[in-house]
């Protein structure tokens, strides 16, 4: 299906249902070009905001896998998200599925509630990292592509960024037992299949799985050991289009590219990661829900700064944002979803010790000293369009002459 064909089928399966919309479905739909995409949607317009926000977080978060020097994306990449069933399947979406990536089409996503509220954007992240792959590689294993996919998957969008490193308690327990039951495929094998094929090389579910932790490990692993090498790889593989396009088999390429980066052999890599990942504790990931919680809370501090409004100490801050007391109008720059803001002031008053240091006309700064842990320091600048720029720095030990209320 062409792309013109593709949104013609949209546009008439939304013009079929219009009379006659669901609980909570809009007939109408509208075209809106954000810095990165075309996205059509027929969801409310605060959530529609919500969407917009999140592509260019996406967007952002896609691009840090790859050196600078990498190619820019060819235009804008298209995404449907909408809450009718019928456009959804007309754009080419499956109906055991709420969202994928159509190459050659775009990302296309049913706005539905599943178990959890709002459990479309992890598949927008799982299957916007698909589109954003195959724009910028010309060919991926599929260890490779599955795994970016889960990874971006779980990060924790905080309003400002998406924060990626994420490890639920569940997951990580499933690796390691994995690990210890020795049903983890060997590296050499689990790489060089091609495809995926069900029934062979045991469950999906566990394929996934493992696809992410490996991906995890070459990011996080050994604070941060591998990452340069896995980064500069996948920029060696979205720099070679030229060799696959004169007929150069692609698996080749990119096997070409992993042996520079990191050598022919897997067996030691595989060990360091599952010591690794044997050694993750508990909360392991623990430290990027926090990190993340840090950032959309002082996104709020900065929007409340830019519209004149002060507190004196942390714990007022922070009731503030629990009992919806900071007024971010539908219509400004600095709003920000009502349920992001709820939810992570809610996980906030879990955490110890909350401060503020202020100072007249100083831009206040959002502190978190955990008991036997590290400081999160949440700071802020105003753009010009008053839209924070937020940074959050981890100290392993505090500042001297840190101080807050």
């Amino acid at each position: 299906m062409t792309e013109r064909r593709f949104f013609f089928v949209v546009a008439m399966a939304m013009l079929v249902v219009a009379g006659m919309p669901g609980p909570g479905v809009r007939a109408e739909s509208q075209v809106i070009n954000t810095p990165h995409y075309v996205l059509t949607t027929d969801l409310d317009p605060n959530e529609t905001r919500e969407a917009i926000m999140r592509l260019t977080a996406m967007y952002e978060a896609y691009s840090q896998l790859l050196a600078e020097e990498s190619q820019a994306l060819p235009g804008k990449m298209r995404v449907l998200l909408v809450r009718n069933s019928a456009a959804y399947l007309a754009a080419g979406g499956r109906p055991d599925l709420t969202g994928a990536y159509l190459p050659g089409q775009g990302l296309v996503v049913l706005a539905r509630k599943g178990r959890y509220a709002d459990d479309w954007w992890p598949i927008m992240q799982h299957e916007g990292a698909h589109q954003f792959t195959a724009a910028k590689f010309p060919w991926l294993p599929t260890w490779c592509s599955e795994g970016m996919a889960g990874y971006f998957e779980v990060g924790i969008w905080t309003g400002s960024s998406i924060v990626t490193g994420v490890i639920s308690e569940a997951r990580g327990k499933d690796v390691q037992t994995m690990i210890r039951g020795n049903t983890l495929a060997p590296f050499s094998k689990f790489m060089a299949a091609e495809l995926w094929v069900q029934g062979e090389g045991g469950p999906m579910s566990r394929r996934y799985l493992q696809a992410w932790s490996m991906v995890h490990f070459f990011y996080h692993g050994e604070r941060g050991k591998y990452c340069p090498a896995f980064k500069q790889f996948l920029s060696d593989v979205a720099k070679v289009r030229s060799r696959t396009s004169l007929g150069e088999d692609p698996g080749r390429v990119w096997k070409d590219a992993w042996v520079a980066r990191f050598g022919p052999v897997l067996d030691t890599l595989q060990k360091a990661y599952c010591a690794w990942w044997l050694a993750v504790p508990k909360d392991g990931g623990a430290e990027a829900e926090i990190y993340a919680t840090v950032e959309t809370l002082t996104g709020l501090l900065a929007r409340a700064y830019s519209q004149g409004q002060g507190f004196g100490t942390a714990r007022d801050f922070l009731q503030a944002a629990l009992t919806g007391k900071i007024m971010l109008k539908p219509d400004s720059p600095n709003w920000l979803p009502p349920s992001l803001v709820e939810e992570a002031a809610r996980h906030a008053n879990n955490l110890k010790e909350w401060s503020l240091e202020s100072a007249p006309g100083v831009k206040p700064r959002l502190l978190l000293r955990l008991r036997g842990g590290p400081w999160f320091a949440g700071e802020f600048t105003l753009q010009e369009d008053q839209v924070p720029k937020v940074t959050v720095a981890v100290e392993r030990a505090p500042k001297p002459g840190a101080r807050g209320r």
